[in-house]
């Protein structure tokens, strides 16, 4: 599945950037946004089903270690995971 290169990136953001935008232009990126979206989530899942398989894990384990890696890093500010135990600095 195709997502977007660094280069349709910088375009659509030079676009963005271009006064005058009308609607339909915003909604044509925002279109081809969501599709890169999706093909990038798609691409994960595939990956992420490939992982289990090949280890030999089920789902549960595998969203057991997903959840403790996300828990165990610094989270940015705002924290949007507030805890006791957040590592987020000052």
């Amino acid at each position: 599945m195709p997502t977007l290169t660094n280069e349709q990136i910088t375009a659509i953001r030079t676009r963005l950037a271009t006064p005058g935008l009308d609607a339909d232009e915003l909604r044509e990126i925002a279109g081809i946004l969501l599709a890169d979206n999706d093909a990038q989530y798609s691409e994960a899942d595939y990956w992420r089903e490939s992982y289990r398989l090949v280890k030999g894990l089920s789902d549960e384990e595998i969203n057991a270690m997903m959840a403790v890696r996300d828990a165990a890093k610094a989270h940015p500010r705002p924290c949007r995971f507030p805890h006791e135990v957040c590592l987020c600095g000052d």
